[in-house]
């Protein structure tokens, strides 16, 4: 597998006969059987661009979230429960 940066394409090869042959596949993402994830092409914002991504899928095909998104959606459940109990989370 090789992600161009530039192009921000993905490219899968296949070991046959002990060479490399590119192939082509459906799918945006590779099921990677060591990690037990999928490894693929995300479109989206990040790092305050939006194009396609390389990134982690769980089994359903979920993007695996990095540490920043997981700190955001605590944030946002915090921020919500401190409403619902009548506080404002941007004056505390």
């Amino acid at each position: 597998m090789v992600f161009d940066e530039n192009t921000r394409t993905l490219q899968l090869f296949q070991l046959v006969n002990g060479r490399y042959e590119q192939t082509v596949s459906s799918q945006a993402r590779v099921w990677i059987e060591g990690v037990e994830l999928y490894l693929g092409l995300w479109y989206g914002f990040w790092s305050k661009s939006t194009q396609g991504w390389l990134r982690w899928h769980d089994p359903a095909g979920n993007p695996v979230l990095a540490p920043e998104e997981l700190e955001r959606q605590r944030a946002e459940r915090l921020a919500t429960k401190l409403r619902e109990l009548g506080l404002d989370p941007e004056q505390i």
